[in-house]
């Protein structure tokens, strides 16, 4: 659970949705650079993929405010769940770029709870829970779909 110092509406900062909006922007960027990179080919990604890559990613979210307080359990099911959605197929790229989202997107979010934008209420490492690694590889398999969707061919 997080707690901003100055709430504005339904116990948020009102800066939350324009970073999570430019955060949106900055990860599909990076993650169409990762794929440039590995010179991977553009694969053809349909709008059904994209809506279950976001439902996924929404669900593993959900996780968190149930589970939060079993930080173990909750980083072990996320976890679980990605190697099982990664089991099913994803390319080289996207496997890296979703562990590469999984180590910085924890630290974006400790810089941030270490200068007071937030703090978590159980923190565990560098100002963040435990699980919260296991939540950004989730962002990081959403990421390719929308990469895929906004980027033409090249």
């Amino acid at each position: 659970m997080l707690f901003y110092p100055r709430p504005f509406l339904w116990s948020q900062a009102w800066w939350v949705p324009l970073l999570f909006g430019t955060v949106s922007v900055v990860m599909v960027a990076a993650a169409h650079r990762v794929r440039v990179r590995f010179a991977a080919a553009q694969a053809p990604v349909s709008l059904t993929q994209t809506l279950s890559a976001t439902i996924a990613f929404a669900a593993a979210y959900a996780l968190t405010a149930f589970w939060h307080t079993q930080p173990m359990a909750l980083a072990g099911m996320l976890t679980a769940w990605w190697l099982s959605r990664v089991l099913l197929g994803v390319d080289r790229w996207l496997l890296v770029f979703s562990l590469l989202t999984a180590v910085g997107g924890p630290l974006f979010e400790a810089g941030w709870s270490t200068l007071g934008f937030f703090a978590y209420a159980e923190p565990h490492a560098l100002s963040v829970p435990l699980w919260l690694p296991a939540l950004y590889l989730h962002v990081g398999l959403l990421a390719g779909p929308a990469e895929s969707l906004l980027h033409t061919k090249e």
